[in-house]
């Protein structure tokens, strides 16, 4: 699954990359990032676990380049004014909260930074489904988008009501 979340950012910076190779005159330093972003990816996505052998921190770092990827990608598409941006902008933020949580999550404190990174991420799933659903009213053309922050909204909630339920039977239990 890994692989397969790796590869699809790897092709998003390829056609990001692409679409501004035809004007490199103008964008010479994006078209280069998204290529070499390309280029990174790939390695990584071929070479991660013998890299994470040596270096035990690098699937976490590489979810953070991958988030900062997604971020700066979803601010060339402003331009644009792509649908697109939001969604892409949400994943990075979720790629990047990831990765930096991996990187300090410790064994000493595993427990107490996991149970705030699913309620932190149940609340962004939450209002992201809302923001997704509040767009369409703005926006009425964009039906898809109600099914985007409807499943947005779902896995939220999901994450929220398995963290209440839990601490509810924690405090069941003496």
């Amino acid at each position: 699954m890994q692989k397969i979340s790796h590869i699809l950012v790897g092709l998003v910076l390829f056609f990001m990359g692409m679409d501004k190779a035809a004007h490199f005159h103008e964008h010479p330093k994006t078209v280069l990032f998204l290529f070499a972003g390309v280029l990174l990816i790939i390695l990584g996505t071929v070479l991660e676990h013998r890299i994470a052998h040596r270096f035990h921190h690098f699937p976490s770092l590489f979810h953070v380049v991958e988030g900062i990827a997604l971020i700066l990608i979803s601010l060339l598409l402003f331009e644009k004014e792509s649908r697109i941006t939001a969604f892409q902008l949400f994943l990075g933020g979720v790629y990047l909260l990831i990765g930096v949580s991996g990187i300090f999550i410790t064994a000493d404190n595993r427990e107490r930074v996991g149970e705030r990174l699913r309620i932190i991420l149940g609340w962004s799933f939450v209002g992201a489904g809302f923001s997704s659903i509040g767009y369409y009213f703005f926006r009425p053309s964009t039906l898809w988008i109600v099914g985007f922050g409807s499943i947005l909204l779902i896995v939220g909630v999901i994450l929220v009501a398995i963290k209440l339920r839990e601490d509810r039977l924690e405090r069941m239990i003496p």
